[in-house]
């Protein structure tokens, strides 16, 4: 994996230039391109690079985090280019999905529960992705399924491996803050008050003793300079899988935030990995 930082920089212009010129998709056209009909609403999807994804190849669905994916320019904030541009250049399958209420460049996704202020992990929100990924499994039938979540994407991962059991072959949870009340009263003390708990939200911890030993691998990767997810959130999570026999580790990025992580090589590196499996 090395030179990954370097051959991401060096096409990261030609990739957004290729991902930010489609045409918006006719309202839930369920075409498996920028549209997937699922849980009575309609998610817009963005191919990352390659749009002709051959049906039984591996796959990788991006789920981003608690904040717009998509700035006012139509572009993916750095970090999501970055890890993108990565992809497209070791040729791997990717489809960014939108989280409820949310958008990517091709559209928004609508009419799926979902609150991007508070209450992000709702039952709604968490089964409405659960069922556009299912609904992607079984028109493109790959080989291997691998989720890539970013902070809330990554609680909403770690929801799905025991809420929906085999959903994905493997997980690689960027910035993970495992437990929603744990994280959630950590950011109330360390804000010295004006935040809240989300009562509504699900949390990975307590789906954990539902996930089938060898349904899943994953790959926690935290900063250690993330001062919204701190290390100590994702390896609580991580050694409890480890106790259950699930296929868990944590890695750590040296010197890197919780945008910053993206730097890293350990993310596309730990991608390969649980693709070959």
């Amino acid at each position: 994996m090395t030179g990954i930082r370097s051959a991401a920089a060096g096409i990261a212009v030609a990739v957004l230039g290729v991902l930010f010129v489609s045409a918006p998709a006719d309202a839930c056209s369920n075409d498996m391109k920028q549209r997937v009909k699922a849980a009575g609403g309609c998610f817009a999807i963005d191919f990352v690079g390659n749009k002709e994804i051959a049906k039984g190849e591996p796959l990788v669905v991006f789920i981003h985090g608690d904040r717009q994916p998509v700035n006012r320019d139509n572009s993916y904030h750095r970090g999501y280019a970055f890890l993108f541009a990565g992809l497209n250049a070791y040729r791997i399958n990717a489809i960014a999905i939108a989280r409820p209420t949310y958008s990517v460049p091709t559209g928004k996704t609508v009419d799926v529960p979902g609150n991007r202020r508070r209450d992000q992990y709702i039952p709604g929100a968490v089964d409405g992705v659960a069922d556009a990924l299912k609904a992607l499994k079984k028109h493109y039938r790959p080989s291997r399924l691998v989720l890539i979540g970013h902070s809330g994407g990554s609680m909403i991962s770690g929801i799905l491996f025991g809420r929906h059991p085999g959903i994905a072959d493997g997980g690689v949870l960027i910035a993970w803050g495992c437990d929603t009340p744990t994280w959630c009263q950590w950011r109330i003390d360390s804000a010295g008050g004006g935040r809240r708990h989300w009562p509504e939200n699900l949390s990975a911890w307590d789906y954990i003793p539902k996930i089938p030993a060898g349904s899943v691998k994953v790959i926690a990767i935290t900063g250690t300079a993330d001062r919204n997810t701190l290390p100590k959130f994702a390896r609580q999570c991580v050694d409890a899988m480890k106790k259950r026999g699930i296929d868990a580790r944590l890695e750590l990025a040296d010197g890197l935030g919780h945008g910053s992580v993206f730097l890293s090589d350990k993310i596309l590196a730990a991608v390969e990995e649980l693709l070959k499996r």
